[in-house]
């Protein structure tokens, strides 16, 4: 073996050229099957059992991002397949030794970034319990980035950890709200230092002040989604729901994208101050833009971009 690659340094500097690049945007179901992708998996792989030298970093590097929790469940032997109603489940049934409970503690600490959709995953609620009655504690203690679409109380609760971040939602069906403030909750609670947050909901609004309490919260994105297509959205941007923002002192870079309804009522404008925002994007009418810049102060604002949705046209101020 050549001297140089006995340096744990300048080996993780080549095996990083095998490691596919993530973007910030929620990663679609392709991200992860690309032909790009697979060809660096299968070369991690092929490395991780070429030499004992390479096994743990390699492995490291093949579990940093997964986007199926499925593939940590499958190290279980009690991980099952479930025929029922001609759809394949997935499942935990039968008993599960000490010794496979810690191999799969071990492989939930490599991952760094986890790309979780449920309908995707096809994994039954149960499982998810299971491992949280035995775990009692973060299940990914090293999770830096999450991008989760819904979820349910079980996969909430293992998806929060101290480490945490970058955090991108996207709320794509109507399902209970609890949820959703729980994971907010559990944010608030457990990952004091998360840096990232982008925010996609048919009512964002309605967590506005579970968010406002992520103190160290630098990027906020904060979008309206619909639940189905061609819906119609009536979000608003105005002064109230901005100064909300202002609570967070370290903000550096807010983006608020919504349908604006020039039906809705405008509430009086508040005065608010951000210290420390550099870049502002609004998406509103002109009808509320212009109350929302007489209410506001930016001391430290270097890019600012309007994003006028009755006329469909942009206007961008650096």
């Amino acid at each position: 073996m050549h001297p140089a690659l006995l340096n744990q340094d300048i080996f993780l500097q080549i095996l990083g050229h095998l490691s596919p690049q993530h973007d910030l945007e929620f990663p679609g179901p392709k991200s992860m099957n690309d032909s790009e992708g697979k060809s660096h998996r299968s070369t991690l792989l092929n490395l991780s059992l070429t030499c004992h030298a390479f096994t743990e970093v390699a492995l490291d590097l093949l579990w940093r991002k997964i986007d199926k929790m499925s593939h940590l469940l499958r190290l279980l032997s009690a991980f099952k397949v479930v025929d029922k109603n001609n759809q394949r489940r997935y499942a935990l049934d039968g008993p599960i030794l000490d010794c496979e409970w810690a191999l799969l503690d071990k492989y939930a600490r490599r991952v760094r970034h986890l790309i979780y959709h449920p309908e995707s995953d096809s994994v039954y609620r149960s499982a998810f319990l299971r491992v949280v009655q035995k775990t009692h504690k973060p299940f990914f203690p090293r999770l830096r980035e999450l991008s989760i679409r819904r979820g349910y109380y079980s996969e909430v609760l293992l998806l929060v950890s101290s480490s945490l971040l970058r955090v991108h939602v996207k709320e794509e069906e109507t399902y209970p709200h609890r949820v959703m403030q729980l994971f907010l909750d559990s944010m608030v609670k457990q990952a004091p230092n998360m840096q990232y947050l982008h925010f996609g909901s048919r009512d964002p609004e309605r967590f506005l002040d579970s968010i406002t309490k992520l103190k160290n919260l630098r990027h906020l994105g904060l979008s309206q989604v619909s639940t189905w297509p061609g819906e119609t959205l009536n979000a608003r941007v105005d002064s109230t729901f901005f100064a909300k923002l202002a609570r967070m002192e370290h903000l550096s870079s807010v983006y608020c994208r919504g349908l604006a309804d020039s039906r809705n009522e405008l509430h009086q404008p508040a005065f608010v101050a951000f210290c420390s925002l550099t870049k502002l994007t609004v998406a509103s009418t002109v009808q509320q833009v212009v109350p929302l810049l007489k209410s506001g102060s930016f001391y430290a604002l270097e890019s600012f971009t309007l994003v006028f949705t009755c006329i469909r046209k942009n206007l961008k101020l650096k």
